[in-house]
C-alpha cells in the first residue's frame, strides 16, 4: 500500500481530497498523512510529511493564540492566515503539502528543499490533478505515455540520483514540483511561481570562525537535526560503522539518555560475511560497547547482494531509480525496523556532501589565472591521497575548465560523442548500446553537456555543491519501501540549517590535505571512538555489486529478453546483453557501472509501469470541498 494524497480542482473551484493509508497506528503520533481546514477563511490544507522546529512557529503566533497543541496541518493553515505564503516560507520539515484557497480559486503546492516527499500535478481540461504518486497520476487521465526526452537525459546522466532536476517527468504529460518550490496553480490553468529556496542566500556569514567555533556550532546543529526527527514514535538508527551513521547515533543516544523518560535507540546494523565488509563489525561493537539506551539488532545473513530485486516483488515506483540494485540492502533495514515498531529510521547519509572537502576549488584557481596557487595546491592533495600530480591537476584543475566539447577527449569528439566499449566510455559519451535513431532524435550529448555545465561553471566553490544538493532531492527508499509501512527514512545531516552552515564555512576549514573532513572530525572528539573518529578510509561496498551482478546476470539477461521496451526504441538489446556479460567478469570501469545501471533501471521500470497504471488503490478517506466548505 502507497501512503500519501490526491487532489483535484475542478474548474468551478471545488476541490476533492483523496488520503490514502493516512497510517493511523501505534507507531505514529500523528499519521504520515494529515489533513486540516478553516471553515471560517474556506482553507484547507492536506500534508504529507512533518514540520520540524515547530517552537519557533509557535513563538511567531503566539500573540495570536496558543498554537503549541495543533497538529502540523493545523499549524500550517494558521500561519497562511496570519502571514499569507510569506508565512509557508518559514516552514521547515520534511514535507510536501497542497493548500486550497476558494477565494483565489487555486491550489498553493509546495516541497521543502530537500524533496523528501514527491509531488506531481498535470492539468487537463482546465481540471488540475496534484498527487504524491506519478503513478496515481497517470492512472487519472487518458493519453498517458512514457517521456522518451526525460528518459534520454536519465540515461545520460553522470551520476546517480534519486529523482531527476527537472520538472518534466518519466510520464507525459505530468509535472513534477520540484524541491524548494512554492507554486499556485489556478483552475483557468495558469501557473505562478511564488518562492524558490537558494541555498547560497540562506548560508549565514561565517567569516573569521575558527576551527573550534565551526566545530561546536556543527554539533549543535547536528544534535538539533536529530532532536527534530526523533519525536515521533519508537525510532531505529543504521549503525554501519563509518563515522557519519555513528555520529548519528552516538547523539541520539545521547539525547534519549538526557530525557526524563528514558527512551530506546533500536540500532541496524548488517552483519556481513563478505571478505570486504567482515571487518566492520569490530567498529560496530565500538559504537555499541559504550552502553547507554540503545538496543543493538544485527540482521544476519549469509550474503547480501546488489541486484536481488528478482528475489520478492520489485515495488511499483513513479520513474526509474539509478541505485535500484541497492534495494535488497535497503528493504532488510525497512523491514527489520517494522518489526521493531520503528516509526523513523535514522541514517547517516548527507555528511560528505558539504564538511568533505571535494578540491574543485582549484579550478577557480584556474579560471583566475593563479597558475602557481593552484599547482601547489594540486601538490598538497597529491601528497595526501598518495597520488599523481598530474592526476589531481586533471580532475581537478583543468578538466572543469575546458570548453564541454573537449573534455570528452578527442577520441570520442572524432566518433560524435559516441562511446567505445569497453576502452572509452566516458562520462559525457553517448553508450554504445542507445540506438543511433533515439540519440539523434533526443539530442543526447546536450543532455549530458547541461547538467555538466550546471556542476562547473565558474566559481565553482559558490556553484558547485549547491547544483550536488539539487541532485541529492529526493527520497525513494521512503517513498517506495518506508512510507508502504507507515514509517519514513530521516536524514539529519540533510537539515537545510547544517547544510547552510557546512556552505558558508570558510574554504580553509573544508579543504585540508592533512586533515580529512576537518570540522566533522573536531566535532566529533570526546563523541565517537577515536579509531572511529580519524579512521581515514572506511570500506566500499565493491564486492556487494559485483558478486550480486554475476549471481543475478542470468536474470539480469532474462529480464533484458522478455521485455517490451523495444516498443520504445531505445535499447539495442544484443549490445547491452555484451557489455552486461563483459561487465559481470570486470571490464568497464565507474562510468560504465552508472551506464550500465541506469540502463537496467529504466528496463525494470518500463516493464512494470503498465501494472502500476492499473493499479485502482481506494483511498481510506475522501474529502469533497466547495461552497460551502464543508468535509
Amino acid at each position: 500500500m502507497r501512503a500519501g494524497f490526491n487532489v483535484i480542482l475542478s474548474n468551478s473551484g471545488e476541490v476533492e481530497y483523496h488520503l490514502f493509508d493516512p497510517g493511523r497506528s501505534s507507531r505514529h503520533s500523528e499519521p504520515l498523512v494529515s489533513h486540516a481546514k478553516n471553515e471560517q477563511e474556506s482553507l484547507a490544507v492536506v500534508l504529507m510529511g512533518q514540520l520540524h522546529y515547530r517552537e519557533e512557529l509557535n513563538m511567531l503566533l503566539s500573540h495570536k493564540r496558543d498554537v503549541r497543541n495543533l497538529t502540523d496541518a493545523e499549524l500550517i493553515l494558521e500561519l497562511f492566515c496570519c502571514e499569507g505564503t510569506y508565512g509557508l516560507q518559514r516552514l521547515q520539515g520534511e514535507f510536501s503539502l497542497v493548500l486550497w484557497e476558494l477565494s483565489q480559486q487555486c491550489l498553493v503546492v509546495m516541497r521543502d528543499p530537500m524533496g523528501h516527499w514527491p509531488l506531481y500535478w498535470v492539468c487537463v481540461n482546465k481540471i488540475i490533478r496534484v498527487s504524491t504518486s506519478l503513478l496515481s497520476l497517470g492512472s487519472q487521465i487518458s493519453g498517458i505515455s512514457p517521456n522518451l526526452d526525460f528518459l534520454a537525459a536519465h540515461l545520460m546522466a553522470p551520476c546517480h540520483r534519486n529523482e531527476m532536476p527537472l520538472e518534466q517527468t518519466a510520464l507525459e504529460p505530468c509535472q513534477r514540483i520540484r524541491p524548494g518550490t512554492m507554486q499556485k496553480l489556478y483552475s483557468n490553468g495558469a501557473i505562478e511561481l511564488l518562492w524558490e529556496w537558494d541555498w547560497l542566500k540562506q548560508a549565514p556569514d561565517l567569516k573569521g570562525i575558527t576551527l573550534p567555533e565551526a566545530a561546536e556550532a556543527m554539533t549543535q546543529r547536528l544534535r538539533a537535526a536529530i532532536e527534530q526527527r526523533s519525536h515521533r514514535g519508537t525510532i531505529a538508527a543504521h549503525l554501519s560503522g563509518g563515522m557519519d551513521s555513528s555520529a548519528v547515533v552516538c547523539l541520539a543516544r545521547d539525547l534519549f539518555e538526557s530525557e526524563e523518560s528514558v527512551k530506546w535507540l533500536h540500532t541496524l546494523s548488517i552483519d556481513y560475511q563478505l571478505p570486504s565488509l567482515v571487518g566492520e563489525r569490530r567498529y560496530i561493537d565500538m559504537i555499541v560497547n559504550q552502553g547507554g539506551p540503545i538496543k543493538p539488532h544485527f540482521i544476519h545473513v549469509d550474503t547480501i547482494l546488489d541486484f536481488e530485486w528478482f528475489q520478492d516483488d520489485l515495488p511499483f515506483h513513479d520513474e526509474p531509480f539509478a541505485f535500484l540494485h541497492q534495494i535488497s540492502f535497503w528493504k532488510l533495514l525497512n523491514d527489520a525496523a517494522y518489526n521493531l515498531g520503528a516509526s523513523t529510521i535514522l541514517t547517516g547519509f548527507g555528511e560528505e556532501l558539504v564538511f568533505e572537502g571535494n578540491q574543485f576549488y582549484l579550478a577557480d584557481f584556474i579560471f583566475r589565472r593563479q597558475w602557481l596557487r593552484a599547482l601547489h595546491e594540486a601538490r598538497r592533495w597529491a601528497e595526501a591521497l598518495n597520488a599523481s600530480l598530474w592526476s589531481i591537476l586533471w580532475e581537478y584543475a583543468l578538466e572543469p575548465v575546458l570548453p564541454l566539447h573537449l573534455r570528452a577527449g578527442i577520441d570520442i569528439l572524432l566518433r560524435r560523442n559516441w562511446g567505445k566499449w569497453p576502452d572509452n566510455l566516458g562520462k559525457y559519451s553517448i553508450p554504445p548500446w542507445l540506438k543511433p535513431t533515439f540519440a539523434d532524435a533526443y539530442d543526447l550529448p546536450s543532455k549530458s553537456q547541461q547538467m555538466i555545465k550546471q556542476l562547473f561553471s565558474y566559481p565553482l566553490e559558490h556553484r558547485y555543491i549547491p547544483t550536488v544538493l539539487q541532485g541529492c532531492a529526493g527520497d525513494w527508499v521512503s517513498w517506495f519501501l518506508a512510507a508502504p509501512l507507515g514509517m519514513t527514512n530521516s536524514q539529519p545531516f540533510l537539515d537545510p540549517r547544517l547544510l547552510t552552515f557546512g556552505l558558508a564555512l570558510p574554504l580553509e576549514l573544508r579543504e585540508n590535505p592533512s586533515m580529512k573532513r576537518p570540522v566533522f572530525q573536531m566535532a566529533m572528539q570526546g563523541i565517537l571512538p577515536e579509531p572511529i573518529r580519524t579512521r581515514k578510509y572506511k570500506c566500499d561496498y565493491n564486492e556487494r555489486y559485483w558478486a550480486g551482478l554475476n549471481q543475478n546476470l542470468a536474470s539480469l539477461e532474462d529480464m533484458i529478453h522478455r521485455s517490451q521496451i523495444d516498443e520504445l526504441g531505445i535499447f539495442d538489446k544484443e549490445m547491452l546483453l555484451r557489455v552486461l556479460r563483459d561487465h559481470a567478469v570486470g571490464i568497464g570501469g565507474v562510468t560504465a557501472t552508472n551506464r550500465i545501471s541506469n540502463s537496467l533501471a529504466v528496463i525494470a521500470w518500463y516493464d512494470q509501469l503498465d501494472r502500476g497504471l492499473h493499479m485502482r488503490l481506494k483511498p481510506e478517506e475522501t474529502y469533497h470541498l466547495g461552497q460551502p466548505l464543508g468535509f
